[in-house]
């Protein structure tokens, strides 16, 4: 008798036809069911019907300058935790409409592994400062390393999270004041230690490389950025990482971020 998989939900924008048919083919070859939620969609302005769930005035207050296409990503992700709150779901695994899920994730999701914590991140571009230490758990007649974390990491890729994760999330998530990639309040989890991160990955995504991915993000927004902070007088984060200064940095960003992928490949 095939093992019961928990639900799969796959964070994808209504007109991105390209992106939803290539991750339900891969999906499909996976023998892995899913459904695809419609994200917000924050590229023309976010509608108002959303303005009670995000807080402007203490995202300016903070120093930050998050565009409406951000608040959009943060409030998609909110609209699952409340599916899986309002569906009793006991765990759930959600994907961006950009993940490539490698063949390893069906052998996570069988095995029960996403049950070591109430939140598990399958994508990451580099760990060295994130995490406290790990475990060495079998995988499909591999290993993985499962590993907890001590600060939050960027990346909403694709991870599992359970019902009690996702009742947190919507109790102190709302307002969004902060990037989408975590809210502030995962921290909470942090500290109890039940949030944990896998390496190799089991999932990968078009952005490689973390170097590559945080300028890509930036520069993407770089034009709403620099307007906005010229206007508010606030510091651009865009600017600020593009700057000469930093040049030696990201090297070394990079550099370390590359050593550590070759110690610890993406399984296949």
């Amino acid at each position: 008798m095939p093992p019961i998989r928990i639900p799969v939900f796959v964070v994808s924008l209504p007109d991105c036809a390209e992106r939803r048919e290539t991750i339900s083919k891969t999906l499909s070859n996976l023998g892995v069911e899913f459904e695809f939620v419609d994200a917000v969609d924050g590229r023309q302005g976010l509608d108002s019907q959303y303005e009670d769930q995000i807080d402007r005035a203490g995202v300016r207050r903070a120093g930050l300058i998050l565009s409406d296409a951000e608040f959009a990503c943060a409030l998609s992700h909110l609209n699952i935790y409340r599916r899986i709150v309002s569906g009793n779901i006991a765990y759930a695994l959600v994907l961006e409409d950009d993940a490539i899920p490698y063949p390893k994730l069906v052998d996570f999701l069988d095995g029960d592994h996403y049950r070591d914590a109430e939140l598990t991140q399958l994508y990451s571009s580099g760990l060295r400062p994130y995490v406290r230490w790990g475990e060495t758990k079998e995988l499909g007649g591999g290993t993985y390393t499962s590993y907890i974390l001590r600060l939050k990491m960027i990346g909403t890729v694709a991870y599992t999270v359970s019902y009690r994760a996702a009742l947190h999330f919507v109790k102190h998530a709302v307002p969004v004041n902060t990037t989408a990639d975590w809210p502030t309040c995962i921290n909470a989890l942090i500290a109890k230690q039940q949030v944990r991160v896998v390496c190799p990955s089991l999932v990968g995504h078009p952005k490689c490389d973390l170097h590559t991915s945080l300028l890509h993000q930036f520069s993407s927004k770089e034009a709403t950025r620099k307007t906005y902070g010229k206007k508010n007088g606030i510091f651009s984060a865009s600017t600020f990482l593009h700057s000469e200064k930093l040049g030696n940095l990201w090297s070394q960003v990079a550099s370390s971020t590359n050593c550590w992928r070759n110690a610890c490949p993406n399984l296949g």
